[in-house]
């Protein structure tokens, strides 16, 4: 039975010498090695530094992520967990944080199902929130704080990288906390 491992945030730095680059791949090996875990379920791994968001499964012979850096570079790749709808939806999400913020995943203070239509997600504070969607039809209603919004939809590895502005509702914000993120599948 495959593992879950938990969400975590790697830093790959460059720092072999001076003329030295680094042209490589982040993958699901390389995962099991930092983690420790042998038998890793899905896993979606996304560049801070190019933006690049990769599936990493190990049914399949997926593609890595690819790394490439400069000498005194780095990067940050965020590792996230595909989770899966309760019965009757057949949507998994993965959730990256606040990809804006060097701990992209230290900024979500909480996030799970609802209910069977509801994936709901609280963040520390304004920044852009992004959620990995693969295995649903259309993409979900989202709001924030009750106040619906058009998030950015990129088609990518099979599914859909969502990316919520929260720094759109800083200015009207009536109460000090966690922003509410809700994605709705109907």
């Amino acid at each position: 039975m495959a593992r879950y491992v938990l969400p975590c945030v790697v830093l790959v730095p460059c720092v072999d010498g001076f003329y030295l680059k680094v042209e490589d791949a982040f993958t699901l090996e390389d995962l099991r090695t930092l983690s420790g875990v042998e038998e890793i379920a899905s896993s979606v791994v996304y560049s801070q530094k190019t933006h690049i968001l990769r599936v990493l499964e190990s049914k399949s012979s997926s593609l890595g992520l690819p790394i490439r850096l400069e000498p005194f570079q780095f990067d940050l790749v965020v590792v996230a967990g595909l989770t899966t709808f309760p019965e009757g939806q057949p949507a998994e999400i993965a959730n990256f944080g606040l990809i804006d913020k060097y701990n992209s995943l230290a900024t979500i203070t909480s996030g799970g199902f609802e209910d069977e239509t509801t994936y709901r997600t609280a963040v520390r504070c304004a920044g852009k929130l992004v959620l990995y969607i693969r295995k649903h039809t259309s993409l979900p209603k989202v709001t924030v704080d009750g106040r619906s919004v058009d998030p950015r939809a990129v088609a990518v590895a099979g599914g859909h990288m969502v990316t919520i502005d929260l720094y759109a509702f800083l200015d009207d914000r009536q109460a000090d906390g966690d922003f509410i993120v809700e994605a709705s599948f109907l």
